[in-house]
């Protein structure tokens, strides 16, 4: 079932029509005449961030971007289909190479089917069944997951091969960005998962052969303060004009 958006997918599967999936012109007219709502406008100058039960907080935008931390320890507090909704919708103004959006977002909030996600997740070296317990226990106890998906027929319907190994990639990237960020400003934390096994998750979620799976975004609220992360220096990766 949609929720106003046709690239996203609720509860916990996709179930295609077969007609539109076997017509990419149909899925790109719904693509391009999508309204893009505005979520972002202003960021540059001041965001207010909000959390349950918290005041408002007034923050810069290179502060605001600090605090998409990873976090995974959520609090026991569901993220209705309201705020979902607009969670979600923050995808639509990302940008997109030849406007074809090419990303889809499987809602998973049951506990099977998160135990089902759970059971695909690899170790750091890739590797399965090696651990991580830990790790797949509170992905399991997260509020709601997001299966972040490329539809590869949409990626190169315009730009043909480019289209779908790169373009598709980076638009499907800034449009993760912006669910994350539009989740912070409204007090919901989320945390990036890579490490998993995108066959036995596509078969769970009954994805067409078409959308392949590439990244969980587990999601709730919680108390967990952004860390101090590791990271290059400016002078190691700025350089002007040249190398």
């Amino acid at each position: 079932m949609a929720h106003g958006n046709p690239f996203f997918h609720f509860p916990e599967r996709f179930v295609p029509n077969t007609a539109a999936d076997a017509n990419p012109n149909n899925r790109i007219g719904i693509c391009i005449n999508v309204h893009r709502p505005v979520f972002l406008r202003g960021l540059a100058r001041k965001i207010k961030l909000t959390r349950p039960g918290k005041e408002k907080l007034t923050m810069s935008l290179m502060d605001w971007l600090k605090r998409v931390c990873y976090v995974s320890d959520f609090e026991n507090m569901d993220i209705n289909d309201d705020l979902l909704n607009t969670i979600v919708s923050a995808a639509m103004p990302a940008p997109s190479t030849a406007d074809v959006q090419p990303w889809e977002i499987i809602a998973v909030r049951s506990k099977e089917q998160k135990h089902g996600i759970a059971n695909a997740m690899l170790d750091s070296h890739l590797r399965p069944h090696t651990g991580g317990e830990k790790r797949r226990h509170w992905l399991v106890e997260a509020p709601l997951v997001l299966v972040v998906c490329l539809d590869h027929i949409r990626a190169k319907v315009r730009l043909g091969e480019r289209g779908e190994k790169v373009f598709g990639i980076q638009d499907t990237g800034f449009a993760i960005q912006n669910i994350r960020l539009v989740a912070l400003e409204n007090g919901v934390k989320s945390c990036l998962l890579r490490e998993f096994d995108p066959i036995p998750v596509a078969q769970l979620l009954e994805l067409p052969h078409h959308v392949e799976p590439l990244i969980l975004i587990a999601m709730g609220f919680s108390s967990m303060e952004p860390k101090e992360l590791t990271h290059l220096e400016l002078e190691d990766y700025l350089h002007y004009e040249k190398w």
